[in-house]
């Protein structure tokens, strides 16, 4: 896992502003923020995946686990369960930690930075590039399963990638919601158990979201004013273990 920030010094001054465009790619001077940029066009978006001064986005995780408490990366990842759970590396190829609710109905697993001071990671005023990659792995766990990806102030508050599965639901949706009112688009189609990309680029106007590198999807509505802190949950709507993968993330914050 990988969370990166972008900061500047005083002392950091442009040299060009010449652009190199591909068909998929591009490296680009931003006067308006004053750095150079790599960014990827997938579903005929362009968004940054790398700038200097930053850091690279696909830089491995260089953090440690302690088990049952927190993870500890660039920055503080608090880990918690209500109801039972648990959460453990994946010992595989992929990687990752996997996410366990436990046995009654209403349990949930979940990582996050926390509360109060901690709640740093969106702030209303900048940019946001994240990338998560995640799998349910077994295919009974498809079905009662809620899965969250993104940024949490309260539940009035929030907004990231949703996955719900229970008797009339299950499929991948993007939700931004502020003040308690919400907008909700659909993917339209429910994932398997291989694993699929989720991104996410926030800035105070304009909420986009990739699922898959296949579907996008655009919200300028309702978009939350808050700081907020990073969060990801898995939570069972019934009375059984269900399983979530998280096998990466990857975070530019525009701080």
């Amino acid at each position: 896992m990988v969370v990166t920030r972008h900061t500047k010094t005083s002392s950091e001054e442009a040299t060009s502003s010449e652009e190199i465009t591909g068909d998929t790619y591009r490296l680009r001077y931003n006067s308006t923020k004053e750095r150079f940029e790599a960014q990827r066009k997938i579903a005929e978006k362009w968004f940054t995946e790398w700038a200097k001064p930053a850091y690279n986005l696909e830089e491995n995780f260089t953090g440690y686990v302690i088990t049952g408490a927190y993870l500890i990366g660039q920055n503080t990842f608090f880990l918690g369960t209500v109801g039972g759970g648990s959460a453990a590396i994946i010992q595989a190829p992929t990687g990752g930690v996997r996410f366990s609710t436990g046995g009654g109905g209403g349990s949930s697993t979940f990582l996050g930075t926390g509360v109060g001071a901690l709640q740093n990671f969106y702030r209303p005023d900048k940019e946001i590039f994240a990338t998560f990659e995640q799998k349910i792995p077994n295919a009974p766990d498809l079905l009662y399963n809620d899965w969250f990806l993104g940024f949490f102030l309260d539940d009035d508050n929030y907004l990231g990638w949703n996955y719900i599965a229970d008797a009339a639901v299950d499929q991948w949706f993007l939700i931004t919601k502020a003040g308690g009112v919400e907008t909700v688009t659909k993917v339209g189609e429910s994932p398997g158990i291989e694993p699929i990309t989720l991104r996410l680029s926030i800035t105070d106007s304009l909420v986009r979201g990739w699922y898959n590198d296949e579907i996008i999807i655009e919200h300028t509505t309702n978009i939350p004013n808050e700081t907020m802190a990073l969060l990801y949950n898995v939570t069972n709507r019934a009375a059984a273990v269900k399983n979530a993968d998280l096998l990466s993330i990857n975070i530019l914050n525009d701080l």
